[in-house]
């Protein structure tokens, strides 16, 4: 007597009758083009993403102010140029950039969108560090990151998240981010380098490690973005610095 052998089918959608089926496709269909679209440029992407506004989340393009375009399109071809976009020039504006905004302005919305791009998109492995106050501070990029990784699943799916780091596993491209108060912190050699709230930094010895690993890393792009701070001091200082050196910093 011949043994009986059961064959299990390898389509997951066996059960699920024609009219889901159809749906599930053109879903499917839908985020493979956005996908495609967002490969173009850090503005195509933004252009297509639901962020986690409030009350409701709701598409960037429905919401964004004209001066959120503006400031993106400042460091747009940077960001392109560190992923290794194909471009008819090269980039030859400035990579170092300083941004002052008041609470409640994106900021930290407009780092993690930027970092979510490079991490899915870029053609080259690349290295990110945010830098931040402290510890609970340097967390809230991957929380931003996390929540609207999770609206938009058609890019969420290709990063893995931790504590302090987020990861696209196929290409190897990291985010980490560090914190003024940790006496480890270096930040490596970054392909881009995000101060985040500079002004609430208490110690500039954070910030002297960072520029001195940037420079390791030719055509780094550096960011900084925070409130408004307090005169005569270092990181206003610094501030000054920048703005006298027009080539180099857009302030």
């Amino acid at each position: 007597m011949s043994a009986k052998t059961s064959k299990t089918s390898s389509n997951p959608y066996q059960h699920i009758d024609d009219e889901k089926l159809k749906l599930i496709q053109q879903i499917q269909e839908r985020e493979e083009l956005i996908d495609a679209i967002s490969s173009q440029g850090l503005l195509p992407f933004l252009n297509q993403i639901i962020i986690d506004s409030s009350p409701d989340p709701r598409p960037f393009r429905e919401i964004a102010n004209n001066w959120q375009w503006g400031l993106a399109s400042r460091f747009n071809g940077a960001i392109e140029d560190v992923a290794g976009l194909p471009s008819s020039q090269p980039y030859v504006g400035p990579r170092n950039f300083w941004f002052t905004m008041p609470r409640g302005h994106d900021k930290t919305g407009l780092i993690g969108r930027t970092a979510s791009w490079l991490l899915c998109y870029s053609r080259r492995m690349t290295q990110i560090t945010t830098a931040a106050s402290d510890k609970d501070q340097a967390g809230l990029i991957i929380e931003s990151m996390s929540r609207e990784a999770r609206l938009n699943p058609w890019y969420g799916k290709k990063l893995s998240f931790s504590n302090y780091t987020v990861t696209n596993k196929r290409t190897g491209s990291t985010l980490e981010a560090l914190a003024s108060d940790a006496a480890s912190s270096m930040g490596g050699k970054p392909h881009v380098l995000i101060c985040d709230e500079l002004t609430w930094w208490l110690k500039r010895q954070l910030w002297d490690a960072l520029a001195s690993s940037k420079i390791k890393r030719q055509g780094c792009v550096h960011m900084v973005i925070t409130n408004a701070g307090l005169i005569r001091s270092w990181q206003h200082d610094l501030l000054l610095n920048a703005k006298s050196n027009p080539g180099s910093w857009s302030v």
